[in-house]
């Protein structure tokens, strides 16, 4: 029973003295994403450069998410140029048999969606909703090219079922077709609609989901209501069959500057966002207009929120939102991307708001990119402030974040390790270290406890990283497509990001990361400089570690004396690569959460290593190799 009662004290000394310090994994590394999906070809990629262009639900009924991922340049089944296809994996134990890595084009995925029109970009932007409330979801596919001249950009959905045909092509399969013909002030049908993003959730009080369409030349949002037991029409004109509208008054549209997007086909979107803000049971709107400039703040940016209600309908002018959010900075640009969940665990909604394109106040610089928490944010008053206002603000450290790096890019707010307390997940897709537009994942567990400020390359709990160039998947923009869900059913958060230039070799085909459980790849995170503390033994395992450019090398064993102070001693004899050293005890320092370990000699100089506390259970320390410092 001794390991047992030791175990815990451990563990509750590092939790009450400790922030932990930030585990990193990288996608290169063997255990690290248990399922690749690639694209077909370079020219092809699986994963469109917005973060709706992957979605997770369950389309078949077996109660498990699965994933839907978009090729939107692909070429259709019957050869035709840039029709776009959107490959289905059903979750569960078919995915988890699937060997990696996935080329849909070999017929892996469970079912294939093609476009036959030439140049449509089929999954340009997807969404998942049950809206005749069956059971099953349904899948939304935006097309956004124009084809002939009476061929206009379109929604298409495909309605959940237990049996989908293998092949599908749109619009001859589609359950229902979307259009908008008749646009404000446009007369032509090429130029009807142009969806920036898509939600889905219940907002008229009915239980059953609601499609919200954000639409740049209409400047408004279209919400088409699901009703229980009723299918859409096969075909749909929203400027007919819309039953709400929301129109943003004095702005030609919402968010369209023309910036190149992570895959060099599109640019930033606004966040549209569905969540039951004020806990009334019925989902709120909440909707980005990141170019808005407020007073002399020039494209600070705006958030409208609009609570749902029962009978909810007719044109909604957001001038009379029931909050109104500025951004407080010059060109911060909130607003283009959004999120919401309980990051305190205090049973209040908080609103997460991503500004990937802020220069942080610099008119001149745009695209480092940061993260913004209002904490319980209905029972904040109707007009916010954001330089005032925030709780919580998220970005890189003035070290790592650079211009163009688009932090806060996608957002998520779902319970990655299993407390019950919403987490932050954040992208950064074209984050690098040296060069590369690699792409990193941070993501910041909620708690009781958060700071005011993060430097998620310092204080976030998990990152995910992708290798520097020239190794394989390398340059890929991972984080461009972020989904959390339960896609192998076993009842923990899966982690998929879409790195829509990532590839194997030198292929730049695309690839979506599944990484299965994650929160237990941080707790079980391996690396050739982690020690562990053997919970039967007390004993501290140093793994063999060099040094590059060093004569230093290091093999330890270090012995628990003390736990209720964490004290380790080092025996003279712990060593297998060190020349010699003196005995000589160390002392867990609760505050910086390292250990230090004084007086190792080798090669006749006097040396200092410290280990960061990573784990609690088990306990585990990442060797830093940058603090090996000489000792007179």
């Amino acid at each position: 029973m001794r390991h047992y009662h030791v175990g815990i004290l451990l563990a509750g000394l590092l939790a009450t003295h400790h922030t932990w310090a930030i585990t990193e994994l990288n996608v290169q590394d063997q255990g690290v994403v248990d399922l690749f999906l690639t694209g077909k070809s370079p020219a092809n990629t699986l994963i469109v450069d917005f973060s709706s262009g992957l979605t997770t639900a369950d389309f078949n009924g077996d109660k498990i998410a699965d994933i839907a991922v978009a090729s939107p340049s692909e070429t259709s089944l019957r050869g035709i140029s840039q029709t776009g296809r959107v490959a289905v994996f059903f979750g569960g134990n078919s995915l988890k048999e699937l060997v990696s890595p996935v080329d849909p084009e070999h017929g892996k995925e469970n079912f294939l969606i093609s476009g036959i029109i030439q140049g449509e970009k089929i999954g340009t932007r997807l969404a998942a909703g049950d809206f005749d409330q069956d059971g099953l979801s349904d899948l939304v596919m935006y097309a956004p090219k124009k084809g002939k001249s009476d061929e206009g950009p379109r929604l298409y959905v495909v309605y959940g079922k237990t049996n989908f045909s293998a092949k599908m092509e749109m619009p001859t399969h589609a359950d229902v077709v979307i259009t908008h013909t008749h646009a404000n002030n446009v007369p032509n049908a090429q130029d009807s609609l142009d969806v920036l993003n898509l939600a889905t959730g219940d907002v008229n009080g009915d239980r059953v989901d609601d499609l919200l369409i954000l639409d740049d030349i209409n400047n408004q949002a279209h919400v088409l209501f699901g009703k229980a037991g009723q299918k859409w029409d096969k075909a749909v004109d929203l400027s007919v069959a819309a039953g709400a509208t929301l129109r943003v008054p004095g702005y030609d549209d919402f968010y369209h500057v023309g910036l190149v997007g992570a895959t060099g086909s599109g640019g930033m979107t606004s966040g549209l966002l569905v969540s039951d803000l004020n806990g009334d049971g019925i989902g709120d709107i909440a909707i980005g207009l990141p170019e808005a400039s407020v007073g002399s703040l020039e494209k600070a940016g705006q958030v409208y929120v609009v609570y749902g209600k029962t009978g909810l309908s007719g044109a909604i002018d957001l001038d009379n939102a029931d909050i109104k959010i500025s951004g407080g900075l010059n060109r911060d640009q909130v607003g283009g991307s959004l999120a919401a969940g309980d990051l305190d665990g205090n049973g209040q909604m908080d609103l997460i708001i991503g500004a990937p394109l802020s220069g942080l106040g610099q008119m001149s610089t745009t695209g480092i990119g940061r993260v913004l928490v209002l904490k319980n944010v209905v029972n904040r008053g109707q007009s916010l402030d954001l330089f005032l206002d925030a709780d919580v603000t998220l970005k890189l450290s003035g070290e790592k974040g650079k211009i163009g790096f688009y932090t806060g890019y996608t957002l998520s707010a779902q319970d990655v390790n299993h407390d019950g307390i919403s987490d932050l997940t954040i992208s950064s897709p074209n984050a690098f270290n040296g060069s590369g537009k690699n792409g990193w994942v941070h993501v910041v567990y909620g708690s009781n406890a958060l700071k005011n400020m993060y430097d998620l390359d310092m204080d976030a709990d998990l990152a995910i990283y992708t290798p520097e160039p020239p190794k394989s998947l390398c340059c890929g923009e991972m984080g461009t497509g972020l989904a959390i869900s339960d896609v192998d059913g076993d009842g923990k958060a899966d982690l998929l990001l879409g790195a829509p230039r990532s590839g194997f070799g030198t292929s730049s085909s695309g690839v979506l990361h599944v990484l299965l459980n994650v929160a237990a790849k941080q707790a079980g995170a391996t690396s050739p400089n982690m020690a562990q503390l053997d919970s039967e033994t007390f004993q501290l395992h140093l793994p063999l570690v060099t040094i590059s450019d060093s004569p230093f090398k290091i093999w330890a064993t270090m012995n628990l004396v003390d736990p209720t102070a964490l004290i380790f001693e080092l025996p003279q004899d712990s060593f297998g690569l060190v020349e010699q050293s003196s005995a000589s005890s160390s002392t867990f320092d609760g505050n910086t959460g390292r250990l230090s370990i004084p007086n190792l000699h080798f090669s006749g100089v006097h040396y200092q290593l410290e280990l960061v506390a990573v784990s609690s259970d088990p306990i585990r320390f990442q060797i830093d190799l940058t603090s090996l410092k000489t000792l007179p």
